[in-house]
């Protein structure tokens, strides 16, 4: 399933799960905060942990609040009427020739993009 179709199934699945929610951006915004500081909390208690490594129960609630980001974006996403895959493309671009060396193709089009501009901090 691409990005519209997600943002579009999440919109609706929102519907029935929040009826009342429709159109209030403030509601979306506000839980997608709180899943981001669900995710950081659970990576903060390990990080306080004398765990060398990230253990695979951590890994999974770390999995599952990432879930609830995008959930609460793609929510966003189709609240904005908004082409996900043609803004992150676009994005994706501009980031491009922001950061990328000069020369360095981006990655997954064989577009030599960096190689037709002097890099910004230069």
């Amino acid at each position: 399933m691409d990005m519209n179709s997600r943002a579009t199934q999440a919109l609706a699945d929102s519907d029935i799960w929040f009826p009342n929610c429709r159109g209030d951006i403030a509601h979306h915004l506000i839980s997608l905060a709180g899943e981001v500081g669900e995710l950081c909390n659970v990576y903060k208690k390990w990080d306080r942990s004398d765990e060398v490594s990230i253990p695979d129960v951590t890994l999974m609630k770390m999995k599952d609040e990432i879930v609830d980001v995008l959930v609460y974006l793609y929510n966003l996403a189709g609240e904005l009427n908004m082409d996900v895959e043609a803004q992150y493309d676009d994005k994706r671009l501009r980031n491009h020739y922001r950061f990328a060396p000069v020369g360095v193709p981006l990655a997954g089009t064989g577009a030599d993009v960096g190689a037709t501009r002097a890099h910004p901090s230069g």
